[in-house]
């Protein structure tokens, strides 16, 4: 190769040199202008933390708040004649729930009566001839005595010579042994302590109980109650005072509700038990497995957020177009769904 070749070479290396370092500067300034006008554009940017509940939902069990366990003192078969005793039954306050087979003590108790009835007739002679003014109030009380009613209170005593006669004849005593023996035979009887439904039954006609086992649990009516357990965590939420909804296992509505007071807390403390009250009291309710729905707040965000029902959201430094749904608008912002549970809307896109 002659010099001047070599010399021709030189100056292409050279320049192909210059033409390498011009364009590497040029890109680098280019990028180096991009990256500061990203970052003078995300300054300016204004960003709203969101930070969205999630729906809450609970399972609860419709329970009374006054419940009454059924036992007899006394042993021995239900009455052939007596009404059913099946859960669900509904009663009324008073009326006759149990009859056990009480034949002999039946028996028992007309004898007493009679007995004493007749002690009262050997009294009123004496009463006429020694103190003749207190004889009418006796002969009424005589004729209020039946076999087949309680015993009628005992007249008042007015005098001293009065007591004397009537202790001589143990009027007083007979009188609290007849009772004794009516107290005895009402035992074979159970009558219903309010209006209310049976909601646990272990007998039925003819079967036969022991006494001071449970037969019967028996619930109030008008003391219904939805009974749930909670995170404590969204305790602050079901103590609001909003109205609830009560859903059945099928999604069906079937009442109403409001928090009422919190319970105990459960073994590892984060679960509690919570009270509610609920507004229908249809006994056909008791014992059922209710869903309990806590909507979630919906979030404000500034109308100048929203663009063609979406919201841009920044994250990582790159930005994202969300669709959303409008609840609800007033003048300057805007109820929406949609949004993930922690975000950053840019409020002025």
């Amino acid at each position: 190769m002659n010099p001047q070749q070599k010399l021709n070479l030189v100056f292409s290396f050279i320049i192909i040199g210059l033409i390498s370092t011009v364009l590497f500067i040029s890109l680098s300034g280019n990028k180096t202008v991009n990256k500061h006008s990203d970052i003078h554009n995300i300054k300016e940017f204004q960003l709203m933390e969101v930070n969205q509940q999630k729906d809450l939902f609970i399972d609860g069990l419709i329970t009374a708040t006054t419940i009454e366990e059924v036992q007899m003192k006394v042993s021995g078969k239900i009455d052939k004649n007596n009404r059913s005793l099946s859960v669900g039954s509904r009663f009324k306050k008073n009326e006759i729930l149990i009859k056990v087979e009480r034949l002999d003590a039946l028996y028992d108790l007309l004898a007493a009566r009679s007995a004493y009835k007749t002690l009262i007739q050997e009294l009123i002679p004496q009463i006429k001839e020694k103190i003749p003014k207190e004889e009418e109030k006796w002969k009424l009380f005589e004729s209020k005595i039946q076999r087949t009613v309680p015993l009628p209170e005992l007249p008042a005593l007015k005098s001293k010579n009065e007591e004397e006669l009537v202790y001589s004849l143990n009027v007083i005593s007979q009188y609290y042994k007849t009772k004794k023996v009516e107290k005895r035979a009402e035992e074979y009887f159970y009558l219903a302590p309010f209006d209310g439904t049976i909601i646990e039954s272990n007998i039925g006609k003819g079967l036969s109980i022991q006494s001071g086992k449970t037969v019967l649990k028996l619930a109030k009516n008008n003391s219904y109650q939805v009974i749930a357990q909670v995170h404590l965590n969204d305790l602050k939420r079901i103590k609001s005072k909003d109205t609830i909804q009560f859903h059945s296992v099928n999604k069906e509505i079937i009442s109403e509700g409001m928090f009422s007071k919190t319970g105990y807390a459960l073994s590892d403390s984060s679960i509690v038990e919570v009270y509610l009250s609920i507004f229908s009291q249809d006994p056909s309710l008791l014992n059922q497995v209710v869903q309990i729905t806590y909507p979630a707040k919906k979030v404000a965000v500034p109308l100048s957020a929203i663009k063609n029902d979406s919201v841009s959201l920044f994250s990582s430094e790159r930005i994202y177009k969300l669709s959303i749904k409008t609840i609800q608008k007033d003048k300057d912002s805007a109820l929406v769904d949609g949004l993930p549970e922690h975000s950053h809307v840019i409020i002025n896109p």
